[in-house]
């Protein structure tokens, strides 16, 4: 049976894992699909930004604490750190280039 409690939280490797469509360095990140049980054992089926997608153990990923594009809104330091830094210069304003 497949589980998507966790479909779209954000995850990256604890340590290097090696699997059958290429190497996942430490740190390398991805985006939960779903989880499943397979033969007895718990899976989490991930589609990692190196362009592939295959199962890990949980306990050989860690997740984020929200989803990838949640609805969860950002705190205001959060806005005010993506807001574009504006530097009007005095030239700039002489000529109202601003």
């Amino acid at each position: 049976m497949l589980d998507r409690t966790h479909a779209g939280f954000r995850c990256y490797t604890r340590q290097l894992l090696r699997t059958v469509q290429g190497d996942l360095p430490r740190g390398s990140q991805g985006t939960v699909a779903y989880e499943m049980d397979n033969l007895g054992r718990h899976l989490l089926f991930v589609h990692w930004d190196q362009g592939f997608s295959v199962p890990v153990f949980p306990d050989e990923v860690e997740l984020q604490r929200a989803p990838h594009g949640s609805n969860s809104a950002p705190s205001t330091r959060d806005l005010s750190e993506l807001a574009p830094k504006i530097h009007v210069t005095a030239l700039d304003r002489e000529i109202g280039n601003f």
